[in-house]
């Protein structure tokens, strides 16, 4: 969080909004003045007055009467969140779903849980989908969606952004990520046409496509951060036979379980719904 100094020799106020933060599972706070500038004198002093904390405490989901989001004895609260409201949903057994539309100002659904939506989802601050959670949004979903995913180890990993509007630049400022022969970095993009793989290095720029793959070979085991939109509708993937051959790496573009094969759904899975687009019907992981 930033804010600048509008003037010199009297005193400001400023207010910042730690939630998102915390619903990032941050703890700690650490201030900086002058920052990467390069104006300034060393003899600069900065004075600090009437510090005031407030806290905001997360409605958290428990699931103790059924799975209704509009069940206020659901809550650790007992009330129904609003539009006010931080949310946090834990793993626990019975997971919610909401019959409607649904506000909140940050929403945090945790490491194996999940949280399906029927209707509208207004969000005010960001919704975080941690590693291996799931989020179903069947209409529209309004503000930042923070997709993570974990990686436990620094060898490659195949993964998809399940968010839109992430740029690439921005992810490589945001990761720490292996290097290999200069300037290559741990990043790459799937080619068929012979050349296998499209290396990044700090410098590259772009965007990432929706349900289209990508290599990742972290510095070190630790959690990758995909920010951006959420896709609500059907996203339609280009493949191409190539020259070399006819793979393509997909990935899911949605915060969300997808059914793969007949086992997880008998009829609406990504197999059985794309078999005239495919060679064969084999997902390769």
């Amino acid at each position: 969080l930033y804010s600048p100094f509008s003037t010199i020799g009297s005193w400001q106020e400023f207010t910042f909004d730690f939630s998102v933060s915390a619903g990032n599972g941050k703890t700690k706070i650490v201030l900086f003045f002058n920052a990467a500038q390069t104006t300034g004198n060393a003899e600069d002093l900065y004075y600090f007055d009437d510090i005031e904390w407030t806290s905001s405490t997360f409605n958290t989901w428990e699931g103790d009467t059924d799975s209704n989001w509009d069940t206020a004895s659901n809550w650790t609260s007992n009330s129904v969140p609003s539009a006010t409201t931080d949310v946090l949903i834990p793993n626990v057994a019975t997971k919610p779903v909401a019959s409607g539309a649904i506000s909140v100002r940050n929403l945090t659904i945790e490491t194996a849980s999940s949280l399906t939506v029927n209707g509208a989802v207004t969000n005010a601050g960001k919704i975080v989908v941690e590693s291996e959670a799931s989020f179903i949004a069947k209409t529209s979903v309004s503000g930042e969606i923070a997709y993570k995913r974990y990686l436990g180890t620094n060898n490659w990993y195949l993964v998809s952004p399940s968010v839109t509007g992430e740029t690439v630049d921005d992810f490589i400022g945001a990761t720490s990520f292996s290097t290999g022969t200069s300037p290559n970095i741990g990043l790459a993009f799937y080619q068929n046409d012979g050349s296998a793989w499209n290396y990044q290095s700090n410098a590259s720029t772009g965007s990432f496509d929706s349900g289209k793959g990508v290599s990742i070979k972290p510095a070190d085991r630790g959690t990758i951060n995909f920010s951006g939109n959420m896709a609500v509708t059907d996203v339609a993937v280009s493949i191409t036979d190539g020259t070399a051959n006819e793979f393509n790496l997909l990935g899911n573009p949605y915060p969300s379980y997808i059914p793969a094969n007949t086992n997880a759904d008998g009829t609406n899975n990504l197999l059985t719904v794309n078999t005239a687009a495919l060679s064969e019907n084999t997902i390769w992981l």
